[in-house]
């Protein structure tokens, strides 16, 4: 996520309280990829994990999940998985 800022990682800090996952919610749902998670899910992802549940939209949702809205965040959690992602992101707006 080479567009990630500062600040929000600092609005997801400041926003995880006691939940065991935070993370960031667009208009294009949830980002887990950029987030808090406890120490304390470790054995019970390894249970989901073992369970063959592996999507992740899915998985979040089995812990106390805390969503921090980022409104107008359009590249804000954009994430490169090859050269062509960054490509794309060069001849379209970078």
């Amino acid at each position: 996520m080479p567009l990630i800022t500062t600040e929000a990682i600092l609005k997801l800090y400041e926003a995880k309280n006691d939940s065991e996952i935070c993370l960031p919610l667009t208009k294009d749902g949830i980002e887990p990829l950029c987030g808090f998670y406890h120490a304390s899910i470790h054995e019970k992802l390894g249970a989901l994990i073992h369970s063959d549940i592996l999507k992740m939209q899915l998985i979040v949702k089995k812990f106390n999940l805390n969503l921090v809205e980022f409104d107008n965040a359009e590249n804000l959690f954009l994430n490169f998985n090859n050269k062509a992602d960054l490509n794309t992101w060069k001849e379209y707006g970078s």
